[in-house]
């Protein structure tokens, strides 16, 4: 049997590669959605301060994205969303935490830092959001460049790889500004 020559290069099995990566926690900023959801429910008027672009599969936590789609629902309607009129929609449900969700909001309006940083701390749940959705680029990239199908040139997944950045590219372009509310709610 011949032997390999030593010059190739090899690659580690992709889903060791991937072990790595998919069991260290993706990046979040779990602080930062908590005091952007206090601060909203503490002044429901910090939404009219947020970027457009922040939406509720953004958040790291699935509970703090349903917390956020409901006070989007609530105060498009032009009600109030405080941690009174939200335990309503939360008691009940099957989501990690909404046993005690009136406890949990409430510690979230007391433990809000500053009002004022509410932009900074949508913006970073943004970005982290958009890192993670990098990752996963990376990952399908990964997984595909490692498992060549016949009817699928290299060409074909670079376009691919492009293709999905773009996508992202795009999503973090558009509707920069003040939010408007029946598009983020027809968004969520």
């Amino acid at each position: 049997m011949a032997e390999e020559p030593s010059n190739i290069e090899t690659f580690p099995n992709t889903s060791d590669a991937l072990a790595g990566v998919t069991a260290r926690q993706m990046p979040n900023n779990l602080p930062a959605e908590q005091n952007l959801l206090g601060a909203l429910l503490l002044d429901n008027g910090v939404m009219e301060r947020i970027d457009d672009r922040l939406r509720a599969d953004h958040f790291y936590d699935p509970l703090h994205g349903r917390i956020f789609s409901t006070m989007l629902r609530l105060i498009d309607r032009g009600q109030l969303a405080n941690p009174v009129t939200l335990k309503s929609f939360f008691s009940g449900t099957d989501d990690p935490g909404s046993d005690n969700i009136e406890e949990y909001l409430g510690e979230l309006a007391d433990g809000v830092i500053s009002l004022s940083q509410s932009p900074d701390y949508a913006l970073t749940i943004y970005e982290t959001h958009l890192r993670r959705e990098l990752i996963r680029i990376g990952d399908d990239v990964i997984q595909d460049a490692s498992h060549p199908e016949v009817d699928l040139p290299a060409s074909t997944l670079i376009e691919t790889a492009e293709s999905k950045l773009f996508q992202l590219a795009e999503t973090g372009e558009a509707g920069a500004g003040l939010r408007n509310f029946e598009s983020v709610v027809a968004a969520t």
